[in-house]
C-alpha cells in the first residue's frame, strides 16, 4: 500500500524551493518533516469524489469529522477528548503562535527546552515576548528534562507560558508519564500555561507509548483497547500509563497581564494550563491541506482563544482539509502501520551503517517521531560547544527491544574496505553536508544555537534507496 514518490518537479517545497534554504538545488532532500510517501488510498477517494462533484462553496465540517478524530484519540491513545474542547487551527505552527498571543502579553517570558523545532522560538521573538531558553539535558539515558533549572528559570524570569514539545522534536523523546507530571506540576505550581504540541504523537517507534500531557492529571487507567489496537500493546512500556478523562476541579487566578484563568494549586487536574495541539499531518502526509486541532478542555482558554480568531476571522478551514483528514482517521489505520515499519527499518539501518563505519558518531535513541539527530561533532575541525550524543549505560528494558520487521546492519554486511575509517574532518557541517554529501539536512544550530552545530537533522520518511544514498555519501565523505 505505501508507494514512494519523487517529488521533485511538482512544486514540492521540501524538494523544489532547496535554494531558499541551501546552496544549491540539486541536493537530496532529507530535511523539511513531511514524507515522500502517497497518501492513504482513501484520502485520494474521498477527495476524488468531493472534486468529481464539482461545487466549491463554503463547506460545514459534518459531525463525522470530529468523531473520526475523537475515536482515533481514544482507541489508539487512552484519550478522551470532548466536542466542545475541539478548535481549528490551519496548522500546529499557527496555532501555537496564535496560542502565545492568546495566554500572554507583550514582553512577557514563554519558555522552550532546547534543542527544540525551531519555530517555537520564532514564535516568541516574531510575537515580542521574551525568549526564555532551559536546555535539556543529555545523561547516560539520553535527553532528558532539567527540572530544577526549569524552576528556576520560570521564577527568575517570571515566565508565563511554556511550549512543550513532546514528542520532541529533534532529539525523539518519547516522554515518559512521571517526566510530564513533574513538569505539569511545577507549571500549575507557578500558574504557567503549557502549550504541548504533540502533532508527532502517533509516530512512536517499537516498545515507546505516548503519554498525551492533558491525560496526566486524570483518573488512572488506560482506555487503549488491545483488540482493537494491539499494535499500541507492542508498543507500549507495559506500565499502562495513559489515562482516561476524568471533571477537572477548577480554580482559577488573573495572570500577570490579566489574562484568562491559571490553575490552583489545590487543583487535582491540569486542564486550567493545558492546551494540546495535533494534527494528522505527520502521521498521514497531509501538510498540504492545513488542518489542525486545538484541544482546550478549559472554558476560561476557549473564550479566549474564540475572542482572538474571531478577532482575525479564522474560525474553520477549507473543504480539503475537513475530507483528507476525516478519511484518514476512519480508514488510513492499515496504511500507517506499513509506514511506521518502514520509518523503524530506515532508522536501525541509517544508525546501524553510521555507528559502525563512523566510530565517533552519536546517534540519539529514536523512540518517537521520523526525525534522527545525529551527532556528528568528532567529525568538525572547529568543535563549538561540542553536542556529544552518547548513549552507553542506555535503558535496555525488555519492552524496549521489541521491534517491527526491520533489519539490523551486521558487520559481515559490510566490505572488508569500509570497517576502518580514516577519518577526514571539515570546517563546516554546510562544508560537509552539502558540497561533500549533496544532501539537504537541518542543521543542529537552527535548533538552538552554535551548541548544537556538530549535529543535524535527518528526516527518515523517505524511500530506503534515498537512505542507503544519504548512508553512502556521509560514509565516503568522513572515510576520505
Amino acid at each position: 500500500m505505501l508507494k514512494y514518490i519523487d517529488r521533485r518537479n511538482t512544486d514540492c517545497a521540501k524538494w523544489d524551493a532547496l535554494e531558499k534554504s541551501f546552496s544549491r538545488s540539486d541536493l537530496l532532500a532529507m530535511w523539511v518533516a513531511d514524507m515522500d510517501f502517497q497518501v492513504p488510498e482513501c484520502v485520494s477517494e474521498a477527495l476524488k469524489k468531493y472534486v468529481d462533484m464539482g461545487a466549491f462553496g463554503y463547506y460545514a465540517p459534518p459531525a463525522g469529522y470530529y468523531d473520526a478524530f475523537i475515536e482515533w484519540e481514544r482507541r489508539y491513545h487512552g484519550c478522551e477528548v470532548k466536542r466542545e474542547w475541539i478548535r481549528f487551527a490551519p496548522g500546529v505552527v499557527p496555532a501555537f503562535n496564535w496560542m502565545v498571543q492568546v495566554l500572554t502579553g507583550e514582553g512577557e517570558a514563554v519558555a522552550v527546552m532546547p534543542p527544540v523545532y525551531y519555530p517555537f522560538m520564532h514564535a516568541v521573538n516574531n510575537n515580542s515576548r521574551r525568549l526564555v531558553e532551559v536546555p535539556l539535558m543529555l545523561t547516560g539515558n539520553g535527553y532528558v528534562m532539567d527540572y530544577e533549572g526549569f524552576e528556576s528559570a520560570i521564577i527568575r524570569e517570571d515566565v508565563k507560558a511554556f511550549i512543550f514539545c513532546s514528542p520532541h522534536n529533534p532529539v525523539g523523546r518519547v516522554w515518559k508519564k512521571d517526566e510530564i507530571r513533574r513538569m505539569l506540576d511545577i507549571c500549575k505550581k507557578h500558574r504557567v500555561y503549557v502549550i504541548s504540541d504533540e502533532i508527532h504523537h502517533d509516530i512512536i517507534m517499537s516498545g515507546y507509548e505516548h503519554v498525551p500531557a492533558a491525560t496526566v492529571g486524570r483518573d488512572s487507567g488506560s482506555d487503549i483497547d488491545p483488540a482493537i489496537n494491539p499494535a499500541a500493546v507492542n508498543r507500549g512500556t507495559g506500565e499502562g500509563e495513559s489515562s482516561s478523562d476524568s471533571s477537572a476541579k477548577s480554580g482559577s487566578t488573573d495572570s500577570a497581564a490579566g489574562k484568562g484563568t491559571a490553575a490552583s494549586a489545590s487543583a487535582t487536574s491540569y486542564d486550567e494550563i493545558m492546551v494540546t495541539l495535533t494534527a494528522a499531518t505527520k502521521t498521514f502526509n497531509l501538510a498540504s491541506v492545513q488542518n489542525s486541532f486545538v484541544i482546550i478542555p478549559d472554558k476560561n482558554i476557549r473564550k479566549m482563544w474564540d475572542t482572538f480568531v474571531t478577532g482575525i476571522r479564522i474560525t474553520g478551514g477549507n473543504a480539503f482539509g475537513y475530507i483528507a483528514v476525516q478519511a484518514a482517521y476512519e480508514k488510513g489505520r492499515p496504511w500507517f502501520e506499513e509506514l511506521l515499519d518502514v520509518i523503524e527499518g530506515n532508522y536501525r539501518y541509517l544508525r546501524s551503517r553510521l555507528e559502525y563505519e563512523l566510530p565517533e558518531v552519536r546517534v540519539a535513541d529514536l523512540e518517537g517521531t521520523y526525525l534522527m539527530w545525529i551527532d556528528l561533532s568528532a567529525y568538525m575541525e572547529a568543535d563549538p560547544n561540542e553536542c556529544d550524543l552518547k548513549t552507553e549505560g542506555a535503558n535496555t528494558d525488555a519492552s524496549k527491544s521489541e521491534t517491527r520487521k526491520s533489519e539490523t546492519l551486521k558487520p559481515e554486511m559490510l566490505k572488508p574496505e569500509m570497517r576502518k575509517p580514516e577519518i577526514h574532518k571539515f570546517k563546516a557541517m554546510k562544508q560537509l553536508m552539502e558540497d561533500e554529501c549533496g544532501i539537504a539536512v537541518d542543521y543542529g544550530e537552527w535548533f538552538g544555537g552554535e551548541e548544537y552545530a556538530g549535529c543535524i537533522r535527518v528526516n527518515l520518511a523517505t524511500s530506503r534507496e534515498n537512505i542507503e544514498y544519504a548512508a553512502d555519501r556521509i560514509v565516503r565523505s568522513l572515510k576520505k
